[in-house]
């Protein structure tokens, strides 16, 4: 189980998904990528993010990944950066279900 370190759980997040077969990519020391930077965590205090990246057409189908695990409201993004025109977004409230969220969501944006 995670931690309530929010913010600060990145090593955690990263384990938490080498046991479940998933491994993650990138040198990046806040943003914890998968499938060459397809899709990313990012842990902070009071949420997590999780970005993907793709075409308008792929877009359509991560926004509604997002939405099937009740994302906080207003936080599903389909350009939540204007320099970066292919990433969407959505953040979650931390709560128990942090685990299970992350997984899931990351395993579907990356179709497994």
């Amino acid at each position: 189980m995670l931690s309530t370190a929010y913010g600060n759980r990145n090593e955690e997040i990263k384990n938490l998904f080498h046991e479940n077969g998933i491994e993650f990519e990138g040198k990046s020391p806040r943003d914890i990528s998968f499938g060459r930077g397809k899709v990313y965590i990012v842990d902070q205090v009071n949420s997590f993010a999780i970005y993907a990246r793709g075409t308008e057409t792929e877009k359509d189908y991560y926004l509604k990944i997002f939405e099937d695990y009740n994302p906080l409201q207003g936080s599903v993004r389909r350009n939540p950066e204007a320099s970066a025109p292919r990433k969407c977004c959505a953040r979650w409230e931390h709560s128990s279900k942090d685990e299970d969220i992350m997984l899931q969501v990351v395993k579907s944006l990356l179709g497994r």
